[in-house]
């Protein structure tokens, strides 16, 4: 019994594999044969459909060009040489399109006006035009014009297009459908010489501006004349293919017939007596006929399936060969992978390993544990999913930066957690490479450093917190001593300004104790008082209304006013001033000037008298203008401006930024040469922001002048009927009525000045009023006693005003209360509403202002 021969593994594998491959090299070739074929079939379509294509495209964009220049003469009432030589000098025409030989603009001509149409052409600046060939017919068809005027061109001008029987054909068609239309194979006018190619023309019809042409025979009565385009059609071919040359060869035929006459072009030069495919081509109403035949280098290479076939036997006995050499490698390669995955999986980073291109292909365990993926969710650059969006860009191309240096790269970024959690993650990776130093793969770990980084961050926060503290402690001590010296220099100007009429109504008074006196003596100094105590309130009202600015206690009466009104005003008060400095003072209300708006006409007036008073205060010589005009704010609101431009001393430009500032005022040579608090400006400009405007320096120049702009909306969703009560307090002392008659009022001022001024305001009006000195006998007065108002001064001997309007309130005390006291800080203002006062009215007293607030909380109307 002979041995049994027993075939080991690898060569069982390797006979196997030698069969297969030859099987599959046979069936390769067979179908390589075939696939080539229907590829090839496939790829000749597509080429044909592209030939087609471009030529329809190339069509296409004529039919446009003629229907823009249809629209730029039809806008024309007479066309003349030089309109249409730059409207096709405009749109390049030689440039742009190539092939074509021009542009040319036929004109309809009626036989009984050919003389006066030839005359008018030569008027137009072409001496020597005539129309040929001459025939007679009743209409003509004469090129008028053709662009560009080279020597092929002036041999077509002139020429009558329905002398050649293709042309007329064409123009006719293209007359009655009023689209563009192409011609049949024609030899072109312009063709002489040895280079002479048939051609085409593409005509498009002309109608009178705005006729009606919606049937043929109003087409023709609306006919004018025709656009059209000479074409050479081997340039028109070549110029569509001389990027791309086609992968098959065609031909092209005039008409449906394939003819040597009808024969417009031939790719290759080499007529076929058979073509594989023929196709009709219609384009602007013209039948083409186009014949396609592969070229020698598409077809296919006969050998190509046997060799195909050899090379795979071929490859077949060398893969036998070398799958014994792979199978081993590949046991040897897995038994090292396996050690390195086990490595791998023991170390506490995230690893990973990539080709050499960076698709990574290996992940270790842990990298699954984190991420809750799998190797199918993190191929490739499957690792972009647990990237936080924020920094996939970023990393992105940081890697395939190292990646194309092939150096070692290390960068930080944070990863989601399976849980949804984003870590910080240190991630290195090295290049490995083969024994020629080429890189095969890169090895990569990440390290987790959340904490690292938290602590860092931590740091640095703390850092940034520090540093922004200091910076703003700094600001802050630099924010006070700056305030500090601009309320001690006000002080001290207050000081200066309070005492300058203080001292002048003191030494007047006293002179009225001389009871030598004359009448006229005593009316002058009455006068004095009254004009230093008017100046002295002027001052006292300036910080009582910047304070409630400040507060945001200012109430404002929106009416309807005359801003030229207002003006005229402020100009008729002050004109007396500049009159004494010989200035040129002038008020000009523009056309734009709105006749009213609604605003405070009292606090406008304040704004006004303010910068146009500091106008003439700051001029010595020249002129103070107002001009008024429309305008409007930011946000579209109508407004009235007012430019207030004197020729005075200027403003530094250091100061600039300083002037609207409270307590300022220029520098300190201003106040002693001109006087004056420094509130003025601050005060303006806020009454202007609380009117929905603005007061600003439009232009200043130090020893020329200043200009500033007043800003003042129009704000009729704020309008009032005004202060009705403060309306019926005027009346009611014009009629002598008395508006407090019967109300019962308490009085408790330290002052008996005070006491005295405020009983003689009250009891005018009919009120009963009694008066104590102290807030304890206030208080025991309205407890036990029956008023139907308190007026309370804040601060007293024995008890002060806060702690009996306390009192009063802590006892059930419901009566109003009114604080009249001369404390006029908003902190005040504060501090006695949170006691308990019902209001709060600041000295020194307005008659109306106090009787208005009486009557308003006691319902007295």
């Amino acid at each position: 019994m002979g041995k049994r021969i027993q075939l080991k593994k690898p060569h069982y594998a390797a006979l196997v594999s030698l069969i297969a491959g030859i099987f599959i090299s046979v069936v390769t070739g067979i179908c390589v044969y075939w696939l080539e074929t229907r590829e090839e079939s496939i790829r000749f379509e597509a080429q044909a459909d592209q030939v087609q294509s471009r030529i329809r495209a190339r069509m296409e964009s004529f039919e446009n060009f003629l229907i823009q220049a249809r629209g730029f003469l039809q806008s024309k009432k007479v066309i003349t040489r030089e309109e249409f030589h730059k409207y096709s000098a405009d749109i390049q025409l030689s440039e742009r399109y190539v092939s074509v030989q021009g542009l040319a603009y036929i004109t309809q001509v009626h036989k009984q006006d050919l003389a006066k149409y030839v005359q008018q052409v030569r008027s137009l600046g072409n001496s020597d035009y005539k129309i040929w060939p001459e025939q007679t017919q009743t209409e003509y068809y004469p090129i008028t014009y053709i662009e560009p005027v080279d020597w092929r061109n002036k041999r077509a001008l002139g020429f009558e297009m329905f002398s050649e029987p293709i042309r007329r054909m064409a123009l006719e068609k293209a007359r009655d459908t009023a689209l563009p239309t192409l011609s049949g194979k024609v030899k072109l006018v312009q063709e002489a010489g040895e280079e002479i190619q048939p051609g085409f023309l593409m005509f498009l019809p002309i109608y009178k501006e705005g006729a009606n042409a919606d049937t043929v025979d109003n087409r023709r009565l609306a006919l004018t004349g025709f656009l059209g385009i000479p074409v050479r059609a081997h340039d028109f071919f070549k110029i569509i293919f001389k990027d791309q040359n086609p992968l098959v060869d065609f031909e092209v035929y005039d008409g449906s017939q394939i003819t040597t006459d009808s024969l417009l072009y031939d790719f290759d030069g080499k007529p076929y007596a058979t073509h594989r495919e023929i196709r009709k081509l219609e384009l602007a109403g013209h039948v083409y006929t186009v014949a396609f035949n592969p070229l020698s280098e598409a077809t296919i290479f006969p050998r190509l399936p046997a060799l195909v076939t050899l090379f795979g036997i071929i490859i077949s006995a060398l893969i036998s060969w070398i799958i014994r050499a792979v199978r081993r490698r590949a046991e040897e390669s897995k038994r090292a992978e396996q050690k390195l995955t086990q490595l791998a999986d023991s170390m506490t980073q995230l690893a990973w390993i990539a080709g050499p291109d960076g698709n990574i292909f290996w992940y270790n365990q842990r990298w699954y544990d984190y991420t809750g993926t799998s190797l199918r969710e993190m191929e490739g650059w499957g690792w972009k999913k647990v990237h936080h969006p924020d920094h996939v860009e970023r990393v992105t191309n940081f890697v395939q930066e190292a990646w194309r240096h092939a150096e070692p790269w290390e960068l930080t970024f944070p990863l989601r957690g399976k849980n949804g959690e984003w870590r910080w993650f240190l991630t290195r990776a090295v290049p490995l490479t083969d024994s020629s130093r080429k890189i095969v793969q890169w090895f990569g770990t990440n390290t987790d450093i959340t904490t690292e980084i938290k602590t860092q961050q931590e740091l640095l926060r703390r850092t940034a917190e520090l540093e922004s503290l200091q910076s703003e402690l700094l600001k802050a001590a630099e924010q006070a001593n700056e305030a500090s010296k601009l309320k001690s220099a006000f002080l001290a100007n207050m000081s200066h300004e309070i005492r300058t009429p203080l001292g002048a109504m003191i030494g007047f008074a006293d002179l009225l104790r001389d009871p030598g006196l004359t009448q006229t003596e005593k009316a002058n100094y009455v006068d004095v008082l009254t004009r230093n105590g008017e100046n002295l309130a002027v001052i006292i009202n300036d910080i009582l209304d910047l304070s409630k600015v400040e507060a945001g206690h200012l109430s404002l009466e929106f009416t309807d006013i005359s801003p030229s009104q207002i003006a005229e005003e402020v100009v008729s008060l002050l004109r007396v001033k500049a009159k004494e400095k010989d200035l040129i003072f002038e008020y000009n209300a523009e056309d734009s000037s709105p006749e009213m708006i609604v605003a405070d006409s009292g606090r406008l007036k304040q704004i006004l008298i303010n910068l146009v008073g500091n106008a003439i205060k700051f001029t010595q010589f020249g002129s103070v203008k107002i001009r008024s005009y429309g305008c409007h704010t930011e946000n579209g609101r109508k407004a009235i401006c007012y430019d207030i431009s004197d020729t005075g001393i200027g403003i530094p430009a250091s100061q600039i930024e300083k002037v609207f500032l409270m307590f300022v005022q220029g520098d300190g040579s201003m106040t002693r040469r001109f006087g004056g608090t420094g509130l003025g400006l601050a005060l303006s400009k806020s009454l202007a922001i609380e009117m929905g405007g603005d007061v600003s320096i439009t232009k200043t120049q130090e020893g020329v002048g200043t200009t500033f702009k007043v800003m003042i909306a129009d704000q009729p969703d704020k309008k009032t009927d005004g202060n009705k009560i403060e309306k019926i307090v005027r009346k009611s002392e014009l009629l002598g009525d008395q508006l407090l008659k019967g109300l019962h009022i308490l009085v408790v001022d330290d002052a008996p000045d005070n006491q005295q001024l405020i009983w003689r305001y009250l009891t005018k009006q009919g009120a009963i009023v009694e008066s104590v000195d102290n807030g304890l006998l206030g208080y025991r007065a309205a407890i036990t006693g029956d008023f139907d108002l308190v007026l309370m001064d804040i601060q007293m001997p024995l008890m002060d005003g806060y702690t009996a309007t306390q009192k009063l309130r802590e006892n059930g005390y419901l009566k109003p209360i009114i604080a009249l006291t001369a404390h006029a800080m908003s902190e005040v203002r504060k501090k006695s509403l949170n006691v308990g006062y019902t209001d709060h009215l600041t000295k020194p007293i307005n008659r109306n202002e106090l009787i208005s607030t009486i009557v308003r909380y006691t319902k007295k109307t």
